[in-house]
């Protein structure tokens, strides 16, 4: 009865543990139940609290916008390198951004659009319209993905009367239903179908972009992704899908008007294998291309150095697309303007500028101010650190008088970017000394089982090897929704067979003992009476 006991308290531990590997592994966040208005212009207490623009936050740089969405388009995807004599399948596909680039240098931008893990396409998109981090925890959403109920840009055109049109990917829907003008999704799950969806939005893309009732158009290509999954990225079926992309974009760029913007980009990238869902460079590299219909403005170089990014976050398509359109930025939005795109020709481009990122650090800090009320996960020394510089630099742009300032803006750059590093590394990044802790308990209840003969060699060397199972499966970008729950039924099933076993022969073994005690003294009681009158009745 006492090894049973002592194997009952191993198991809890052993339970234990796991549960506290998780908790470093899933990482969560509360959500911010809170949703930006025309009315509710952010500002600190040094400012005034007062929209300087006459629009709603910002003066809108363009009207209308158009979103190509292309599914799993790494960025060497749209690279065009001459230089290579042989270059792979899936290399050299799409020359239309080097062209672009070179016939139109003052109204194109190329670089690299950084998604933040998990790479799965629900957390992507999601990141995309809300300007939020994803967490582990919400990964289990990306199969069946249900209805978002954070503020998006999404739900900002609508609630500032622009309307949406959507073609494509039918995860939209799921997420954001009632937001659309017109809508003409396709089913997205079946990765064998590599046609269906592309085709269907190339049938209606340009007559839509014909009419007259639309600010927004999203076009989700999902072909490209689904050449992955289903071959591998040399595969000539993807190289067939990276050509035609190529030309339904050459097509579109030909249908923008001047006051119009196109952003073509992906939401993740892939490995060689054609998978996602990780964190590696292949996975979380996408990439983002820029036509504008109208000239950017002339940037100097010292400018360039802060304004021109070879690289920038898919969160901070969030800020720019809204404050384009003229419209405001999502209430949980951590993502950063891109500055250039605010830029004209005319003189007072750089004073717009200059408000535009002003508005966006605000945004940006009264939101982690407001998340830290409702959670303790911030230290309140980094809270009040971050208000005193923001209150400064309030205090340095009213004092003078809304006057451009390079060295201003990039203030402002920099704290907006310090808040979303915060972020990330209590969201989006292992807590790697509780996951370590948990395995070292977890060897030390292995190690004890085992001496104590509760279990066999067989069984224990399985127990510390559960975390890493679900690591292996993010590491091998097998981490998507459909493997999420199957991961976690794994690893629950692993700590049920490592003691399930052992525990029920020794549970089994005590029982029987304990109840064959009397029933072997009645028995043998029973055998010598029997013996007594067999000996009797001989004599």
């Amino acid at each position: 009865m006492k090894s049973v006991r002592v194997s009952l308290w191993f198991l809890w531990l052993l339970t234990f543990s796991l549960l506290l590997f998780l908790r470093g592994f899933l990482l969560t966040k509360k959500e911010v139940e809170k949703f930006s208005s025309c009315h509710d212009y952010p500002h600190t207490p040094s400012s005034s609290g007062n929209n300087p623009s006459s629009s709603c936050w910002s003066t809108p740089r363009y009207k209308r916008a158009v979103l190509l969405l292309v599914d799993a388009l790494r960025h060497d995807f749209t690279v065009f390198n001459d230089s290579v004599s042989q270059p792979e399948p899936w290399q050299n596909k799409m020359p239309v951004f080097r062209d672009l680039m070179s016939s139109f240098p003052n109204r194109t931008r190329h670089m690299e659009f950084i998604a933040d893990p998990p790479s799965a396409t629900f957390l992507r998109l999601k990141g995309l319209t809300t300007g939020g981090l994803p967490t582990f925890v919400d990964l289990g959403s990306n199969f069946g993905a249900s209805e978002i109920t954070e503020d998006s840009w999404v739900k900002q055109l609508s609630l500032n009367e622009k309307k949406l049109i959507l073609l494509g990917d039918d995860t939209w829907m799921n997420i954001y239903s009632q937001y659309f003008h017109r809508a003409f999704p396709y089913p997205s799950f079946d990765v064998w179908d590599l046609h269906t969806v592309d085709n269907g939005v190339w049938k209606h893309l340009l007559p839509q972009m014909k009419t007259p009732d639309w600010d927004v158009i999203v076009a989700h290509f999902l072909g490209v992704d689904h050449a992955g999954h289903r071959y591998h990225v040399k595969h000539p079926e993807l190289a067939d899908k990276l050509e035609q992309i190529n030309t339904w974009i050459a097509e579109v760029v030909k249908q923008v008007e001047q006051d119009t913007v196109l952003f073509v980009f992906g939401d993740h990238g892939m490995t060689s294998s054609g998978d996602h869902g990780g964190e590696t460079r292949d996975e979380v590299t996408s990439s983002l291309f820029i036509y504008s219909g109208s000239e950017f403005g002339e940037v100097s170089e010292e400018e360039r150095a802060v304004f021109d990014k070879e690289r920038v976050f898919q969160t901070d398509l969030v800020p720019t697309l809204t404050l384009l359109l003229g419209v405001p930025v999502p209430y949980s939005s951590l993502g950063s303007v891109i500055p250039f795109l605010f830029l004209t020709g005319d003189g007072e481009s750089r004073t717009h500028l200059q408000h535009v990122v002003n508005t966006n650090m605000n945004q940006v800090f009264r939101y982690i101010a407001t998340y830290s009320m409702l959670s303790s996960e911030f230290k309140k020394e980094d809270i009040a650190k971050i208000k005193a510089q923001v209150d400064e630099i309030n205090s340095k742009y009213h004092a003078s008088k809304s006057q451009y300032s390079l060295q201003l803006v990039s203030d402002m750059l920099r704290v907006i970017r310090v808040i979303r590093d915060l972020c990330s590394a209590h969201w989006a990044q292992f807590n790697l000394v509780l996951m370590g802790f948990a395995l070292f308990v977890m060897t030390m209840i292995s190690l004890g089982l085992l001496s104590n003969q509760l279990v066999s060699v067989h069984w224990w060397v399985a127990a510390p090897i559960i975390p890493l199972v679900i690591i292996s499966y993010d590491k091998l970008s097998l981490w998507t929704g459909v493997t999420n729950p199957i991961t976690v039924l794994i690893t629950l099933s692993s700590v049920v067979l490592t003691l399930y076993r052992p525990v029920r022969s020794r549970l089994l073994t005590a029982l029987q003992r304990r109840q064959a005690s009397p029933l072997i003294n009645f028995s043998i009681r029973g055998i010598d009476k029997v013996s007594e009158v067999s000996t009797r009745y001989q004599r």
